[in-house]
């Protein structure tokens, strides 16, 4: 067969490929517009509070504390 027999050309993969990387970009624009105006944002984690006294750092493991007596 020679290419005058045939009705097209085989298609190339290349240009299935660019379509395909073009409408995953939009559907992830298309996401992330979606979910940051429709998402109300976290609040923000408050600090834990400070057990140790002020000037006190603690590193690495605490002393183990005295068996209590009867």
């Amino acid at each position: 067969m020679s290419l005058e027999d045939d009705d097209k050309p085989p298609r190339n993969i290349w240009d299935d490929g660019v379509v395909f990387v073009a409408a995953l970009l939009t559907l992830c624009a298309i996401g992330v517009c979606f979910f940051q105006f429709t998402i109300a944002p976290a609040k923000k984690a408050q600090p834990a509070a400070n057990t140790a006294a002020s000037g006190e750092v603690t590193i690495g493991i605490p002393a183990a504390k005295a068996p209590a007596q009867h």
